[in-house]
Formats: structure tokens, C-alpha cells, sequence
């Protein structure tokens, strides 16, 4: 039965975050990610090529790389809230279901350490003069560490406590910093073998532990929310997700920025837009995050194209995400009722959607004057991302509401 139930389950999330991805990966999305990969790879070989001699930094911050990679991916356990009611007669059987959702966990973190490690091997090789092949043992060493971490993360779904939470978190990252410095400074081989037998003493110790305790439900049911809610973030960074719904705030030392807007039948729309980004925390929160984590990435970028092809890709995310706000009111019967044109409203939303970007763009343009070498090649940039501003207002935007 736990066998079947897991299979309908996984089915279901996979369908859904199936949805999800068409919708990410989108044509324009995919040329701009290809882009961006190939600037960052021509970026990493030329910054690899100054290295004449190895670096006493690149192990330690090889190590950290490799703990935060181990970081990465969380037990997916897929539970739903009617599962306390319906499957408590089942909870002694409801081991096998969690063994089944450890091992479905595994596929993720063991792909993107794949991805990560990869990209590490030329760094490797030329920063901490190491043979390639310590790459496969480095593989290993993380993948075994991974599996244990999420054995742990099982356990801690039948005993969870704040404390002994965080005193486990410490001796497991202890280790695996322990395990890693072993690999990179003495030797990868006997790093593995240490890994291994971490992770047949975690196994071994908790397939006693499952037996004769209670699953927490209630912890269960919050981790679980906790990880879908991180993925629903992240998608809600190219779409608009209904699972997420932001908080309205009264925000009142914000209402000076609406007094600069007439009270005319024509400015209806206008008022109710920037009100209703003013108040939320959905599409303003994701404004903020993606100015700020944009800025902070063209600080360190000092090739002007590259910066250029960043800064066009985060405006274009920044203006996709707030387009769903356009429909945001078409339930309220109010403004249906009200006489206004949709041409008015079309208006009061490009207004909206402009105002966004060039505040983006000054702040990227301000970013770059500090990280650019040249005044040129600043202008040259700033004269682009300006024609991007006008091309996703004038075009980009007419065709997306249309459609």
C-alpha cells in the first residue's frame, strides 16, 4: 500500500513541477541562460589562465564550495495535511513510505554535485595542484555525505528538537569538514573510505531508530511545507504561482508616493496599480529581491558585455514576474461596473511597469559606473539597458497581455 501511495504522490509532484519548468524554461529564458553560461565559462578559463602558480586559498575555499553544495537538497517526503487523519492507522508501516521518499531525495543533490564538482576540476587541477581524478573521489565523498544528511533529516522527523536539531547539524557539517579537509589535504582515497563508513553507521543507526518511535506528524507536514515553499519562490521568480499568496501591508509612510497622483476618473487605474504594489509584499518583495541580487552580482562582473547580458536578463525577470499583476484585480466586480476604458487601464499599467525598470536600470547603471573599467564602456551599457527598458514597455508588454 506505502508503495503504491508513493508512486501516485510522486506522479502528482511531478506533474505539477513539470508545469512549472515549461513555463521557466522558456524560449527567451533558454538563449538568455545559454548566454549567460557561455560568458561565465569564457569569464572562468580566462581568470583560470592567470593562475601561474597554486593558490594556499583554493583548498580552504574549495572545501566551503563543497559544503554548501552538501547543503543543497532536502528530504521530500510529499505529505499532505489529510495524511494525520487517514494514514495514522498506517504510521508503523509509514517508514517504508519516508525509506522510499530518502531515496527518491538523493536524485537531485547527486545531479547539481555532479554540475558543481565539474566546474570545479579545472580550478582544481591549476589552483590546488591536484590530480584530476581526486574530482571523482571528491564526487564520492559528497554523494556519500549527502545520503547520510538525509538519513539524519529522517530521524529528525521522529525525535525533533531545537536543540539536539542544531547540536546534530553541528557534528554532521564538523565531519563533513573534517572528511573534505582529509580529501583535499592528506589524501581523497581515505576521504572516500571515511565517508563510506560514516554512512553505513548513520544507515545503520537509523533503521534502529525508526523502530518503536512515533512519527511527528506535525514536524513532518512543516518540513514539508517549508521545502515546497522554497521551490514555490523560486518559480515564482519566472511565473506567477497561486500556492503563494503575499501578505497586504498598510505600508502608510509610503502614501506620500500616491499623492502625486491626481484624483481624475483617468487616473483610476494608476492609483489602484501602485496602491496595490505599494501594499503587497508579492510583487514588491520580488521587485526588491531581484534589484538587490542583481546588483550585487554586476558589482563583481567586470567585462562589460557580460554585464551587459546579466543586466538585461534580470530586467527582463524583474518585468515578466510583475505582468501577471496586470489581472490582478479582473475579479472584483467594482471594476468591471466602473465606465473605464481598458486602453486607460493598458496605460496606467505600462506606467507602472516603466517606472519599475528605469529605477532598476539607474540602480544597475549605478553599479556598473563603480564595476566597469571605462566611462565608454558604461555609456555603451547604460544606452543599451535603456533600449531594453523601451522594448519590453513598447512591445514585449503589448504582446503579453494581448496573449
Amino acid at each position: 500500500m506505502m508503495a503504491k501511495l508513493w508512486q501516485q504522490r510522486l506522479q502528482n509532484h511531478q506533474k505539477e513541477m513539470l508545469k512549472y519548468l515549461r513555463l521557466v524554461f522558456n524560449e527567451f529564458f533558454m538563449i538568455a541562460v545559454f548566454i549567460l553560461l557561455g560568458g561565465l565559462a569564457y569569464a572562468y578559463s580566462n581568470s583560470l589562465k592567470t593562475i601561474t602558480a597554486p593558490l594556499w586559498w583554493a583548498k580552504g575555499a574549495i572545501l566551503v564550495i563543497l559544503l554548501v553544495t552538501l547543503s543543497l537538497g532536502h528530504l521530500a517526503t510529499l505529505v499532505e495535511n489529510a495524511d494525520t487523519v487517514f494514514l495514522l492507522p498506517k504510521e508503523t508501516s509509514f517508514s517504508e513510505y519516508l525509506i522510499r521518499a530518502r531515496r527518491y531525495s538523493l536524485i537531485l543533490p547527486v545531479l547539481l554535485s555532479l554540475v558543481i564538482v565539474g566546474f570545479l576540476l579545472p580550478f582544481l587541477q591549476v589552483g590546488a595542484n591536484l590530480p584530476v581524478i581526486s574530482g571523482l573521489w571528491l564526487y564520492l565523498s559528497l554523494i556519500g555525505l549527502k545520503d547520510s544528511q538525509l538519513w539524519l533529516q529522517l530521524i529528525e522527523l521522529y525525535e525533533r528538537d531545537g536543540r539536539t536539531s542544531r547540536k546534530r547539524a553541528i557534528i554532521f557539517y564538523g565531519l563533513a569538514a573534517i572528511i573534505f579537509a582529509v580529501s583535499l589535504w592528506i589524501s581523497p582515497i581515505l576521504g572516500v573510505i571515511l565517508a563510506l563508513v560514516l554512512v553505513f553507521l548513520v544507515r545503520f543507526s537509523a533503521k534502529r531508530f525508526l523502530v518503536g518511535h512515533i512519527l511527528q506528524w506535525s514536524v513532518c507536514l512543516t518540513t514539508e511545507s517549508s521545502r515546497m515553499l522554497q521551490m514555490y519562490r523560486i518559480f515564482n521568480l519566472f511565473t506567477d504561482v497561486p500556492q503563494l499568496r503575499g501578505k497586504v501591508r498598510r505600508r502608510r509612510y509610503l502614501d506620500v508616493l500616491l499623492h502625486f497622483i491626481r484624483t481624475q476618473h483617468e487616473n483610476t487605474y494608476q492609483y489602484l496599480y501602485w496602491r496595490g504594489f505599494l501594499r503587497g509584499t508579492e510583487y514588491s518583495g520580488l521587485f526588491i529581491r531581484l534589484t538587490v541580487l542583481g546588483a550585487i552580482v554586476l558589482f563583481f562582473i567586470k567585462t562589460w558585455w557580460l554585464a551587459l547580458l546579466i543586466a538585461a536578463l534580470f530586467i527582463y525577470l524583474t518585468g515578466a514576474q510583475i505582468v501577471p499583476f496586470y489581472t490582478t484585480y479582473e475579479e472584483i466586480v467594482f471594476t468591471h461596473l466602473y465606465p473605464i476604458a481598458n486602453k486607460i487601464r493598458l496605460r496606467a499599467f505600462k506606467q507602472l511597469i516603466a517606472i519599475l525598470l528605469v529605477i532598476e536600470s539607474v540602480i544597475f547603471s549605478l553599479v556598473l559606473l563603480i564595476s566597469l573599467p571605462t566611462i565608454t564602456t558604461w555609456l555603451v551599457a547604460t544606452l543599451v539597458i535603456v533600449a531594453i527598458d523601451f522594448w519590453f514597455v513598447q512591445h514585449y508588454l503589448k504582446q503579453k497581455i494581448a496573449a
